[in-house]
């Protein structure tokens, strides 16, 4: 593996350290007011994440909605989902 493969493979290991802190904060988001919903959506590496502040309603926008893809360089940064959990 030449250095270019493991400069890869550590960002890969680091986005998905990031993904489960973020599984974790919105496991505990949904034991208070606020209802998140995690998607990933493989065939795409897409993993869309809303939050309903004050709990999910039906007919209601979510109060926000994030996009990030794994494998590309666009969409919403991991660092935004994060922020967006510890604010609501």
């Amino acid at each position: 593996m030449n250095n270019r493969e493991k400069s890869r493979e550590k960002a890969r290991r680091m986005e998905r350290k990031r993904l489960h802190r973020i599984l974790d904060l919105a496991i505990e988001k949904n034991e208070g007011t606020a209802s998140v919903f995690l998607k990933f959506s493989g065939h795409v590496n897409l993993v869309t994440m809303s939050i309903y502040k004050e709990g999910w309603k039906a007919e209601q926008d979510a109060s926000v909605k994030l996009d990030h893809y794994l494998d590309k360089p666009y969409g919403d940064s991991l660092e935004s989902f994060e922020k967006a959990l510890k604010e609501c």
